[in-house]
C-alpha cells in the first residue's frame, strides 16, 4: 500500500470515527451522559428541550440509535423504563468533549475558539 493510500485510509477512519460529533444533539447527549452517568429517554429529551426547544421524539430516537450503533452509548431495560449510559466512547472523543464543553443541570456551553 502506498503512502497516499495509507493517508486516505487514515483520514477515512478519522472521519468515520468523528461522524457522530457532527450533530449538536449527539454532542449534547454524550456530554449529558458523561455528566449524569445514566439517564432515561425522558431525562435526555427534557435536557435537550431545555437547550434547543421542542424536539421531535423521532429525531431523538434517530440520534440515540446512531450513538448506540456506534457503541458510544448503550441502552438497558424495557421499552417503558430503558436507561441510557456511556458505552465504548473512544478516549480522544471523550477528551474533545471534556475540553470543549461545560455542562450544568440545565445547559451545555461550547467553549469559544
Amino acid at each position: 500500500m502506498s503512502k497516499i493510500e495509507d493517508t486516505v485510509k487514515h483520514v477515512n477512519a478519522l472521519s468515520k470515527k468523528f461522524a457522530n460529533l457532527s450533530n449538536n444533539y449527539r454532542i449534547a447527549i454524550l456530554a449529558y451522559l458523561m455528566w449524569k452517568k445514566e439517564a432515561t429517554w425522558s431525562e435526555i429529551k427534557q435536557f435537550l428541550e431545555n437547550m434547543y426547544g421542542s424536539i421531535n421524539p423521532n429525531t431523538l430516537h434517530f440520534h440515540l440509535k446512531a450513538l448506540i450503533n456506534s457503541n458510544m452509548i448503550r441502552w438497558s431495560g424495557s421499552e417503558e423504563r430503558g436507561t441510557y449510559f456511556l458505552g465504548n466512547m473512544p478516549d480522544d472523543i471523550s477528551e474533545v468533549i471534556r475540553s470543549e464543553v461545560t455542562l450544568d443541570d440545565s445547559k451545555i456551553e461550547i467553549k469559544p475558539n
